[in-house]
Parts: C-alpha cells; structure tokens; sequence
C-alpha cells in the first residue's frame, strides 16, 4: 500500500494504481496523509476540500467521501474517526512524503559523519520520488496551503545534494545543472553562491565573479538590496582561495549539512546570560529509580538524547524536570526548557518557533534570529556546539517536530516528554526510549505517606495499595484523590477508597463504551464533585480557555466575577490540585484537567452561557491588550474596538516596564486567543486582537507571532466577508515581511492591499497602503520609488488625516535629507510639523522635529537644530516612545560632536544605544553605533571607534541595510586611514562608493576621493 503526494496524488495497493474519482477525493486522502497519526478535525478538512463554496451538506458530503476511501483500503478501520477528528493510521513508511524525508535525514546523517557521497547518493533516491508539483489534481486551496512549502522542501533537499557533491569535488558534473537551477530562480542567494564555487573550482574565476556581479545588480535593481552576508563571505572566499583549497564549501563559505541549508546570517553572538528556564520541581517525588538511571546515561555519554514516553498523567514532565534539576551542576553554560505543546487543542508548537525562542534564551538579539528554520537550526547548533547545555522539550507530538532542535553537540543533552514512542528519533537520532509505566503499589504508597502522613498509609496499607490500584497508578489522579482525603484526617481510608470506587464504577456505568482513563476521571469527578459550587464553576469554564495558563484577571472575565472572587476561586482549585500555581498569580491545569473541565463545562453551562463566557474573555484581553500596547508602543488604530459584552476586569499596567512584562508573560496566550476566537464564534475579537497588537511584534521582533496570529485572523476575515479588516490584516502583514528582510513578498501584500481599499472605496485605507509600500522601497534603499509613492499617498489624503498627512511629509522630507536636498527637506519638516501641531499630535509633532534637528544641523543652524532636538527629546519621555527617544539621542549625540562637546555626546550616544538595543531596531541600533564611532574617532579612539563600525557593520549587513553598510564602511575607511593602513582603508572606501552609488545618494567627499581623518559622517 502506498500514498503517493509528491506529483500527482494517487494511492498504491497491491503493486497496482487504485483509481481515485474526483478531485475531492484525491484532496481527502491527501489531508489525511500529510497528517498521517494526527487527527484532522472535519471542519479543517471541509475548509481544504470544499474551501468557501462548502455547502451545508458539507459534513454529510465529507463522511460520504470518507467512506469511499475506506472502501478502497485493505482495513477501513485504517481511517479512524474520534471527536478530534479523521486520522489515518498507516504506517508512515508507506507515504512518499515521509519516505523523502526519512531518506534526506539520513542523508544528513551521513554528512555529520563525514561521508559526503553516501549523502549524496541518499538525497539523490529522495529526490527520484518526486514526479511532478506536489498534491497534484487535487483542490485549489489545498495546493495553496501545502504545495509552496513542499516545493520549498524539494528545493531544499536539492541545495543540499549540491552542496553534497561539492564536498566530493563534482563541480565540472554540476556547471551545467547549476546554471540552470540559477537561471530558474534569479534570486536564490544560496544556488548563485554554489554556482560560484563550481565555476571557481573549475577553474574559471572570471566566470565565477561575473557570476556574482549578476545576481548583485538583479538584486539591487529589483529589490533594492545588496547580497547577503553569506553571499557575501562566499565571494569574499573565492577571491582569496588557494589551489589548495579543494574542498566543498556550502553557498555560505564553510561545509553545510543536508540538515541546515544555509548558515546563519549573523556570527555566532556570545550569551549575555546562562539560561536557567527550568520550571519548579514537585516536593513530593517518589520512585522512579529505574528511570533516573536511565536517564544518568546522558551524564556518561551513553546517550545523547533521552525520550521519556508514556500515556498521559502518568508523571513524565514531571520526573524530567525533577531530574533535570539534579543533573543541572552538569550543565553550567545553561539548562533550555520548551514546551511544544504537542497535544494541545491548538496546532502543537511549530519547530521554527520554539528555536527561536530558545535563541533569544541564548542572548541572540531579536532582529539578529534568522527568518527560516533551516538557519535558525544551523545558528543554534553553532551556539551550542562548545557549550555544556541541557535541554528539556516537553509535550513532543513527533520525531518531526523536535529533531530540528537537537544540538549538533556531544556536550549537550536533550530530554524529550511524548506520549508517542518517537520510533524516528530512536531509529534515526540514536534516542534512548524510557517507558514510563504507572507507578507501582509500593511507589504509590510512598507517594500517600507523603500527601497523608506516614502513620495512616502504614495503619491501613490494603486501603493504600487499593487507592494506588483504583487511579491506576497514575500520580496525577493519586494526588488528587489522596488530596481529597487529607480534608477528611478522622475517617478511615477504607471508608473514602470505598467512595471513590464507587464514583469510578458510576462513571464506567454511564460509559457503556469503556473509557481508557475510568480510573483518571473517576478521580478527577471525585474532587470536582466535592467543590463548593463557585469553585466547580470556575473549573469548569476554564475548560473554555486557549492556553494551560491564565491568571486571576482573565479568569474574572471568563466567570464575570471580580478580581479578588476569581482569585480566591483559583487559589481554592489550587489547593485540591486542580490547578497548579506555577508562579505569583499564575495557574496552569494538565491538560487532561483541561478536557475534563471542557466536558463538564459544555454538558453543565448553557450554550449562551458559554458563548458570552467565552466573549467576555476575549474582549478583557483585547482591552488589556490595548492599554498595555498604549504604553510600549502607541498607535492609532485603523480598526474600531469591539464593543465590551459588559464591565471587564483589567490588570493594573501603568508604567511601560509593567506594560512590557504584562505583554510578554501573555504572548502565547494572545497569540492563542486569536487563532481560539475564530473556532469558538467569536471571529472579530481574532482581527481586533492581532490589530492592536502588530506594534508590541514590532517593537519586540516577534515576526512568527505577527505573521501567525495576522495569516489566521486574515483567513476569519475573508470567511466572515469583512474585507477590511482583511486588508488591514494583510497590511500588518506585509509591514512584517518588510521588517523580516521578505521585501518582495511585502510588496505583493502591499498592492494586494491597495486593490483591496481600492475596490471598497475606502480612500483613507488605499493612502495608507501606498504610504506603507513608499516605507518598504524606503526601507530597502529605493528612495525614488519611495518618493513617489509617499507624493501620491498624500494626494490621497484629505483633510480629515492630519496625522497620515503629518508622517507622510516627514518621510518625503526624510528622503530629502538622505538625497542632499535639505532646503527641501526643511521645507517639508516645517509642513509636517505644522499639520501636526494644529492637530494636536504629539507623536507625529516628535518625529517632525527630530527631522528638523537634523536638517538645521546639516545647514549649520547648530543652535535651531539643538532646540527642535531638546523638545523633541522632552517630548518622546512624555509619551514613553523609548523608539523615538533613542532616534533622538542619536542625533543630539551627533549635534553636541559638530558644537565641540564630545563627552556629552556619548553620554546622549550611550544612552540611545541602550535604548536601541532595547527596543530591537537594527537600523536604529546601527546609526546610533555609526554616529557612536564617529564621535570615538575625533577624540582618537579609534580602536573603540572601529568596534563600533564593525557591530554597526554586522547589524546592517544581517538586516540588509544598505545604508548603515554604507556609513559603516565609510567609518571603517576614517580608522583604518588614520591607522595608516591604505590598503585596508582604500578596500572599504571602495565598498561605501559603490553602495552610495547603487542607493542613488550623494558620494561624501572623504569616499569619493582623500580627506582628513577623524571626519564625522552625519
């Protein structure tokens, strides 16, 4: 039996084609196979199959198509349906689809083993079983959702063959082949990189130069960009090599593995802190002994990785983290802790996701994590690959999803939860499986001397051992029960074990059909039954809640209570382990508590009462979102509030480092809540929500939350007919491919969006689209471009936006200054600062007068100049805009260097950069380093001035910022002069006179030709 999904969808049995009639069909099979031991819930599927024409009969219509496939199976049984969803359960193996990519992770193996060609030859067989584009003859929508990212897949695995065969000197066999491949696609930095080391290994240098000048005029001619710093070092690399230098280098200049297609693009930044991110360990531990010996192998290098699996509540998150925690001395560069949420309602956590956020536990700055998976894995495993870490990731669904985070390096260890067996990650990765069984009666009676005291457990021991046997084994269920019991100190156990085994028979009773955790909801019921009834109600609504946290102000308006009642309701469920306090008013349930509180919530509450639950949750985030968002990064919004269902309960967020950690400790749960308003008919809270929150990813360079929570709310947009909201979605969208480096991408966004505002006659909205499509030339370098979309912008504004006008005048003047024009500049700061004092807008009134500080500082106006900056500075700490007020400091500190007073500019200097560094904008960051070693090298510090430069460098380069590349080179050239070193200074004067020349800006004097050192470059 065979699925085959890589071409042309079609289904093997028996060594012959069954015939599949009709595209629907073809797409079923295809969801159920992509999601091969998962289930898919039907009204996923009916999305995928059916996509907006799906009739009301599409449930009907889907169960009638599944069964069809089942006829064609071997055993129907092979589709098993359960209230999650259809799940195939079929051997992965007999899935084209997971064959490529078993084949292509032992091809990865083998080149971590040193034996190029058997990758090679590996990548080569996955790659014979691809016949054509993916998920062929099957729905649009489908082909929309999946095909891209296979392709991508197929395209990966092709780079790293490659790069196999590079290793193993088959360069002239490639030439053909790789020209081809470049010609196909232009701007694949990585495929023209390999093509430049074939060409060079052939001997033809000239070719392979040329090679590189191409692809350096396409992407600045349409991009506006210059290569990337792995192009770059690529180049740098072929210019420099040796004859002797034969062996394969990667498109990124060192060996790369199948594994991570391209290295990282920043270096390999140091930790400015040893993570710690264990959770708290349990008081009351017991046995396990087998296990933690076990587990002791990672310590004497006898396994690398441990996967501890078993069914649920069994106890495994918990014996990780208790041995964690004894093994943490072992560790001392860092213990890493995730939670992938693997089977949670939700969609488990994505692998890029988790490692990014494991990077930024290993201080790499926000704007410097990497777009994709493959460099984020690559940049991880070079951080981790001389250090002693442990890693912990809980909650694991597959080998899939985790093996991206294993690190390449024998000093580390990684412990894994799953209730899977993880047969891949045994097979493939060299995993120690640990079976974890329920706890034995022995086991659970040490557990009950510690929950119920020593002396009961020992005066009636049958009880015990019977209680342990009654929540079979399981700790969870244990301690809720023997919790239960601890109330009632002056009843015999006999007595309650004789209560709960009652519960538990009542339970099998009214499930004729056999429930596999009797024994776990029988002590979950036994407790849950005892609750004072506000308690039993709280529980049940939190069943209704996206994430395993909340705290007491959520959990107010989920109940419609008070701060202080949800509070003392939390702390009640805690104290009968319902809840887990995991830290000052944060509780968390185990996720079988979660489907338990789901049940009795929807068989006990109404479904209007759910419904305005549900409704009074999502509007108190949405409204504490805004405050909180209000205070780190203020916006106006485009898209109205939703109208509150009745009085909220708030968090007390006052201040911008109170606000910050508010939006922090909450992310997840924001993120979830968005995805969890369109599943629970609550579609509007989704797009108002991930609205008022594109400026906290901003600031804070969470670009998957942005691209995350904007993809679903755009979808329940488009599906509720509300075409503005989905143009706005798609706007914040494209603003976060802009800032994640996908310029092109973001420009189709972008005139997508402005057709959008265009067809509904919304002349506002078409003003800020093609104002934000003036930023993203803007940001790239394209300042002509950017000019004329900012003019015809403004055209489209009316009287009734001051504030669009405002901005929109400063970035014209902006564009201005950077062009040399500041009389025009001038003219246009004047115009945005008049608009926005008449409108009474701060925000818009700072960003013209920092405008205006600079250009009066251009024109030799010292003292216009340090006024509009004062106010401007004044300004930005009454609004808390830490982004404006770090920009402000750059330019004063600069000013006070042109008036003679080098201390106070680094003073302003330094404090900007701390700012900068904070607010995570690389470019902000980069000038205030640039106008930092300025001020270094006019007082003769130029070894200091030089580190300046080079990080500056380093920001822009990984940010593609042309310009700051510039003003770095241009930098690096005053020092490297003035440390009479020609040849050096002559190398980056070069590099900064052919970046000003590409972006169309004036060539400075000192570049163009000789000038004195220590020259100030505003």
């Amino acid at each position: 039996m065979e699925f085959r999904l890589l071409g042309p969808v079609e289904f093997w049995r028996d060594g012959r084609q069954v015939q599949l009639t009709g595209h629907k069909l073809r797409s079923v099979m295809a969801v159920l196979a992509l999601n091969v031991g998962r289930p898919v819930p039907a009204d996923r599927l009916i999305r995928l199959v059916w996509a907006e024409d799906a009739p009301p009969s599409a449930p009907r219509l889907l169960q009638h198509q599944v069964s069809s496939l089942r006829a064609l199976l071997p055993d129907p049984a092979l589709i098993h349906r359960s209230p999650a969803g259809y799940e195939l359960r079929a051997p992965p193996e007999q899935i084209d689809l997971h064959v490529f990519d078993a084949q292509c992770e032992s091809a990865a193996d083998a080149l971590r083993g040193g034996d190029a060609d058997l990758a090679a030859r590996q990548l080569r067989s996955a790659l014979a079983l691809w016949r054509g584009p993916a998920l062929s003859g099957t729905t649009e929508e489908l082909t929309t959702a999946f095909g891209p990212a296979l392709e991508e897949r197929r395209l990966a695995a092709l780079l790293n063959r490659i790069d196999a065969d590079l290793r193993v000197g088959r360069h002239l066999q490639l030439l053909a082949e790789l020209s081809q491949l470049a010609a196909d696609h232009p701007f694949d930095e990585r495929l023209r990189g390999q093509l430049i080391l074939a060409l060079d290994r052939a001997g033809r240098k000239a070719d392979a130069v040329d090679a590189y000048q191409q692809i350096r005029r396409l992407l600045a001619d349409e991009l506006g960009i210059e290569p990337g710093p792995l192009l770059q070092r690529t180049f740098r690399q072929v210019l420099g090599a040796t004859d002797e230098d034969n062996g394969a280098v990667s498109a990124g200049g060192e060996p790369t593995p199948p594994s991570a297609p391209a290295a990282a693009t920043t270096g390999s930044p140091t930790p400015s802190r040893v993570p710690r991110q264990l959770p708290a360990t349990v008081p009351d531990f017991v046995g396990r002994a087998e296990a933690l010996t076990a587990l002791h192998t990672l310590l004497t290098g006898g396994h690398a990785v441990s996967a501890i699996v078993g069914p649920a509540g069994v106890g495994k998150t918990t014996l990780a983290v208790h041995w964690s925690h004894t093994a943490a001395r072992h560790f001392p560069d860092g213990q890493l802790f995730a939670d992938l949420r693997g089977y949670d309602r939700d969609e488990p956590v994505a692998p890029q996701v988790v490692i990014g956020g494991l990077l930024r536990a290993l201080g790499v700055p926000a704007d410097e994590v990497p777009p994709d998976l493959a460099e984020r894995t690559a940049l991880y495993r070079t951080l981790l690959a001389d250090r002693a870490v442990l890693v912990l990731l809980d909650n694991v669904r597959s080998a899939e999803q985790v093996r991206p985070l294993l690190p390449g390096s024998n000093r580390c260890a990684v412990v894994v939860t799953s209730r899977d067996e993880l047969a891949g990650l045994v097979a493939r990765d060299g995993a120690r499986r640990i079976i974890l069984t329920p706890l034995t009666a022995p086991e659970g009676r040490d557990l009950l001397r510690r929950t119920l005291g020593a002396d009961r457990v020992e005066a009636e021991p049958a009880a015990a051992t019977m209680l342990t046997m009654l929540c079979d084994g399981l700790p969870l269920a244990l301690r809720l029960a023997a919790e239960r019991m601890s109330r009632h100190p002056d009843t015999r156990l006999t007595r309650l074990v004789k209560a709960l085994e009652l519960e538990a028979h009542r339970l099998e009773t009214l499930d004729a059909a056999g429930d596999p955790a009797a024994a776990v909801r029988a002590a979950f019921s036994w407790s849950y039954l005892a609750l004072p009834p506000a308690a039993a109600r709280m529980f049940r609504l939190l069943g209704l809640h996206p994430a395993a946290e909340i705290d007491p102000t959520a959990a107010a308006n989920l109940a419609g209570l008070t701060g202080p009642e949800a509070s003392r309701l939390l702390t009640t469920l805690a104290g009968v382990h319902l809840v887990t306090e995991t830290a000052p008013t944060r509780y968390r349930m185990h996720d079988l508590l979660r489907v338990y509180a789901l049940e009795q919530c929807r068989a006990e509450e109404p479904a209007p009462a759910r419904r305005a639950a549900v409704a009074r949750l999502l509007a108190g985030y949405d409204a504490a979102a805004r405050r909180a968002v209000d205070l780190v990064a203020p916006h106006r919004r485009r898209l109205p509030a939703a109208p509150p269902p009745g009085s909220l309960v708030l968090p007390t967020i006052a201040s911008y480092d109170e606000a910050l950690a508010w939006l922090d400790t909450e992310r997840g749960t924001l993120v979830a809540a968005v995805r969890y308003a369109v599943a629970a008919g609550e579609p509007a809270y989704s797009w108002h929500l991930a609205h008022t929150l594109w400026r906290y990813f901003l600031l804070g360079r969470h670009l998957d939350d942005w691209l995350t929570s904007h993809q679903a709310a755009a979808l329940a947009a488009r599906e509720a007919g509300d075409r503005t909201a989905e143009a706005e979605m798609l706007n914040s969208m494209a603003a976060a491919d802009t800032h994640g480096g996908r310029s092109a991408r973001a420009v189709d966004r972008y005139q997508r969006v402005i057709e959008l505002m265009r067809e509904l006659g919304d002349q506002r909205g078409e003003a800020g689209a093609v104002g934000n499509l003036g930023t993203a030339y803007h940001r790239i370098g394209r300042y002509a471009q950017a000019r004329r979309h900012y003019l015809a912008a403004l055209d489209l504004c009316t009287d009734e936006d001051p504030r669009d006008r405002a901005f929109l005048l400063g970035n014209i003047a902006e564009v201005s200054y950077l062009l040399g024009d500041h009389a025009d500049a001038l003219r246009h700061y004047e115009r945005s600062l008049a608009v926005s004092e008449d409108a009474d807008d701060r925000y818009a009134e700072t960003f013209a007068r920092i405008g205006l500080g600079a250009t009066y500082r251009e024109l030799g106006r010292l003292d216009a100049a340090g006024r509009h900056l004062e106010h401007a500075l004044q300004l930005s700490r009454e609004h808390a805009d830490q982004h404006d007020e770090a920009a402000c400091l750059g330019e004063l500190g600069l000013l006070r260097l042109r008036q003679g007073r080098p201390v106070e500019a680094l003073q302003h200097l330094d404090e900007g950069l701390d700012l900068g560094r904070r607010v995570g904008d690389p470019n902000l960051t980069a000038m205030v380093l640039i106008r930092r070693g300025d001020t270094l090298s006019a007082i003769d510090s130029r070894d200091d001035a030089e580190r300046c430069y080079r990080e500056a460098l380093d920001i822009a380069d990984a940010a593609r910022d042309r310009l700051h590349q510039a003003q770095a080179h241009r930098g690096l050239a005053t020092v490297r002069q003035a440390a009479g070193e020609r040849g050096g200074a002559a190398q980056h004067r070069r590099q900064a006179y052919d970046l000003f020349v590409n972006l169309g800006l004036p060539v400075p004097s000192d570049v163009a030709g000789e000038d004195p050192p220590g020259r100030d470059h505003g």
